[in-house]
């Protein structure tokens, strides 16, 4: 992921670390600010599932909170990170997973309908849907132990994508490769392809080549 990338991470999830950072007030403003920022980045950046889930979100909060109902910032971090799970596994679903508007920002237009593109952003929006959820349960019993899964997240993020495309460029060649025990392998004909392949071969092992001499 670039520094663009980065920066653009960080403020498509700022309205939640906002929503986090000021429930500890106990008022209106918790829900009412994040609501605000969702809204703005939806006008800038368009409809996307991170966008949408958040407008949702802080608006039932805000409702909730003027109706009197205080868990929406009581228990703001756990519902936070449920709403984020069930975003991350509901757009692998609609096959339009959240961390595509994300690695749009790294590659060009037509990178983003190619299915190995499609598969890697499935993968990792799946794995930090699995990320908030267990973060949501973590925060019950031990709040700081929730940077753990988010940094295995942010490294499984960065690695994944590379490792992924190394194997699937590779797999298809995988059932040509053969290994032969055995000390010395003989190729019966001297022409162009049997020469070809003892030298190919003999980078491994030893090579024998056969010709038939004329009389």
């Amino acid at each position: 992921m670039s520094l663009k990338g980065m920066v653009y991470a960080f403020l498509t999830f700022l309205p939640w670390s906002v929503y986090w950072s000021l429930s500890g007030f106990g008022n209106v403003f918790s829900v009412l600010i994040p609501l605000l920022l969702s809204i703005a980045i939806t006008l800038k950046d368009g409809v996307k599932p991170i966008n949408t889930t958040s407008i949702v979100y802080f608006t039932i909060a805000l409702i909730g909170v003027l109706m009197g109902y205080g868990f929406f910032i009581e228990k703001s971090v756990i519902l936070g990170f449920l709403a984020l799970s069930i975003m991350a596994f509901v757009s692998v679903i609609l096959k339009n997973p959240f961390t595509l508007q994300i690695s749009k920002r790294d590659y060009s237009e037509i990178y983003w309908k190619e299915k190995s593109f499609l598969f890697i952003n499935n993968v990792i929006s799946l794995v930090w849907g699995v990320v908030f959820l267990i973060n949501s349960f973590l925060v019950i019993f031990n709040p700081y132990t929730i940077f753990l899964p988010i940094t295995f997240g942010v490294i499984f993020s960065f690695m994944f994508p590379t490792k992924a495309v190394t194997y699937m460029a590779t797999k298809d060649f995988k059932r040509y490769d053969w290994d032969v025990k055995a000390d010395r392998i003989v190729i019966v004909g001297g022409g162009i392809g049997g020469l070809f392949c003892g030298a190919m071969l003999s980078k491994r092992y030893k090579v024998v080549v056969l010709e038939k001499t004329i009389s």
